[in-house]
């Protein structure tokens, strides 16, 4: 943690709070500003009378919408397929599924997405539409790499290359070869790959492409090692953007180009790429890497000892994550209320049919009239009865629903609140205590003992399981809506990353004098879900620490081959008992074995650690007897696309 003694304590304060003030409101009028924006597009939808025209309109926005909104995506996705269907239009029915079929893949349902890409493939080749043929088969082979089902990925995209090349599909041909390079086994073939698609792309003059592979091989070629050879295709990525004028991958070459100046500790140099990187990430607006970006330049910073810039940055990082998070916790609650509202719709459109079947119902028994008109009669009366008791019936079922759906609201409000309070009114004053405590520590001025020294460290650690016990609890609560969890895979050095972890977990390791040993084969870089990941990985090594006893032995290796990662982690400590593997990764699990020296347990972390790793595709497994230690085995995809 960086303190610096020489900022006024008052000044830092209302900075903080300025900040605060200044994401808030820019909080409410980005949510305003969407809000208008849709409105806006909702009535431009209305006002086409034409239906031909209206379906085109609205695919062209599910198009527009399909990467930046999701929640936006589903609902122009639901009014696509109610309009087709009204309009008995097949086309546009097959163009619904297919952008609910990516919805579905991207939020990690994939057998759902399966189902609906392949009614929507059928749809398509009765109609013979060979572009959106093309694009169906892309996406059906992309869900099958997912299942880790390569060869039956490799035929699909195969089959939509040729539909591609007859019809010559350009853009459409580059991503099938995109997809066919991940697939290579080897990073020869694949980084052979990429240069053929770049010199397809140049001879198609498709920029796009041409920049994407050139960014990949230096991708691949920085995995094996090869920084300069790397650098060098990041330079020709450069001069296309130059010659080009095309911005649209600029910020990946410029962020690329930091990490490896960065890690072969020519920091000036880092320094000016990851700035650059910054500036054009921000002009995208995107997040995501923008918050990466200030943890990376904290990290440069404070390897040049420019101590001042790298607290700024890592202030940046934690202001920016906590609005992405609140953003998702936003989006999750849309979701549900967007849900909601279709089963609302669902239900009511039931019922339409039912009074359409009822009114039907009473036509032909006015047909049949002119027959036996005493006994139709009485017949229809006893009819009447039945359906009026059964209506009736219906009416209380659904009030009896409403008003159980009206508390559920009401509890799922009060549990938001709740959980409101405690991720800001309470961490906020943790991370007062924890900057006060640390303020003080540093002060050279204060002429503490070291005995105060020690209790302010308590004090410290004190409010990192408090914090961690917060983000466990809030953590619990976002698995109960994974249905709504959207990945964002990244490349990443898998090797630094868990190099990171150790060094946060310095403090307890050295006060237990553990010895800990770290080991790494294979690729470096993988594609996969990075703060999840890291998540993993830090949960176990603190438990780790937690509960061997002191001079005991941790070892972390990490192994990447075959496309597939395994990372473990093994002590020497106690281990634990059958009892204990039983109810390993129950909430609130209670061991045998407690921490000792550092730490507190609340039964938690290992229940977040499998959520994560289902999450993310993977799987966990113990070996472990009691008094012969523990080994936690992690094995997950290397490579999601």
């Amino acid at each position: 943690m960086l303190v610096f003694s020489g900022i006024p304590k008052k000044m830092k304060f209302w900075k903080f709070i300025i900040k605060w003030v200044t994401f808030l409101v820019l909080f409410v009028g980005l949510a305003s500003t969407l809000q208008a924006s849709h409105q806006e597009i909702k009535d431009s939808i209305n006002a086409e009378k034409d239906a031909d025209k209206r379906m085109r309109l609205i695919e062209s926005y599910c198009l527009r919408y399909l990467n930046t909104e999701p929640l936006w995506t589903d609902t122009l996705t639901t009014l696509l397929m109610n309009d087709a269907t009204a309009n008995n239009d097949s086309f546009f029915q097959a163009r619904a599924l297919f952008f609910k079929g990516v919805r579905l893949t991207r939020r990690q349902k994939l057998q759902p997405a399966f189902e609906t890409y392949t009614k929507a493939r059928k749809i398509i080749t009765a109609l013979d539409s060979t572009k959106a043929l093309a694009e169906i088969l892309h996406n059906l082979g992309l869900v099958h790499f997912r299942l880790s089902e390569g060869e039956e990925a490799r035929a699909l995209i195969e089959e939509a290359k040729k539909i591609n090349i007859e019809h010559d599909y350009v853009v459409q041909l580059i991503k099938n070869e995109m997809v066919l390079a991940v697939l290579e086994k080897t990073l020869e073939d694949r980084i052979a790959s990429y240069k053929a698609i770049g010199k397809l792309s140049r001879e198609k003059k498709y920029v796009e492409g041409e920049f994407l592979s050139t960014i990949n091989v230096a991708t691949l070629l920085n995995n094996s090692g090869q920084a300069d050879s790397a650098l060098y295709y990041l330079g020709l990525a450069e001069e296309l953007r130059n010659s080009t004028g095309n911005d649209l991958y600029i910020n990946n070459v410029y962020q690329l180009k930091g990490l490896i100046y960065n890690r072969e500790e020519k920091y000036d140099l880092a320094e000016k790429y990851l700035l650059l990187a910054l500036e054009a990430n921000r002009k995208k607006d995107l997040k995501n890497r923008i918050v990466e970006l200030y943890l990376n330049l904290s990290s440069v910073y404070g390897k040049k000892h420019e101590y001042k810039k790298a607290y700024e940055y890592m202030t940046e990082y934690r202001l920016l994550r906590e609005e992405l998070d609140l953003k998702k916790k936003a989006e999750a609650i849309a979701q549900i209320e967007a849900e909601y509202e279709l089963e609302l719709k669902e239900n009511e459109n039931i019922l339409l049919r039912k009074e359409a079947e009822f009114s039907e119902s009473k036509l032909e028994t006015a047909r049949k009239q002119g027959v036996l008109l005493a006994l139709v009669l009485l017949m229809s009366i006893v009819a009447i009865v039945l359906l009026t008791s059964r209506f009736n019936t219906r009416q209380k079922h659904v009030r009896q629903l409403e008003s159980v759906n009206k508390r559920l609201s009401e509890l799922n409000l009060e549990m938001e609140s709740i959980l409101q309070v405690v991720s800001h009114d309470f961490r906020t004053p943790l991370a007062k205590i924890k900057m006060l405590s640390e303020l003080i520590s540093s002060n050279e001025g204060a002429q503490l003992t070291e005995n105060s020294r020690e209790k302010l460290g308590r004090i410290g650690s004190s409010v990192d399981e408090a914090e961690d016990l917060v983000s466990d609890i809030l953590e619990i609560k976002n698995f109960y809506k994974d249905g709504n969890y959207v990945p964002d895979p990244i490349a990443f050095s898998i090797e630094e990353e868990v190099q990171f972890i150790i060094e946060q977990y310095e403090v307890p390791i050295g006060l237990k004098e553990l010895k800990l040993s770290y080991s790494h084969s294979g690729e470096a870089t993988i594609i996969q879900e990075k703060d999840v990941l890291k998540r993993v990985i830090g949960n176990l090594l603190s438990n780790a620490v937690k509960f061997v006893e002191h001079g005991k032995n941790i070892w972390i290796t990490s192994q990447n081959a075959n496309g597939e990662l395994v990372v473990r982690v093994k002590d020497n400590g106690p281990g634990f008992s059958n009892t204990d593997k039983e109810k390993m990764f129950r909430k609130f699990a209670e061991f045998s074995n407690k921490p000792i020296g550092w730490g507190t347990s609340h039964g938690l972390g290992l229940y977040i650690v499998k959520k994560l790793v289902d999450r993310i595709g993977g799987t966990i497994d113990l070996v472990s007897e009691p008094g012969e230690g523990s080994e936690f085995i992690v094995r997950i995809p290397s490579e999601v696309a």
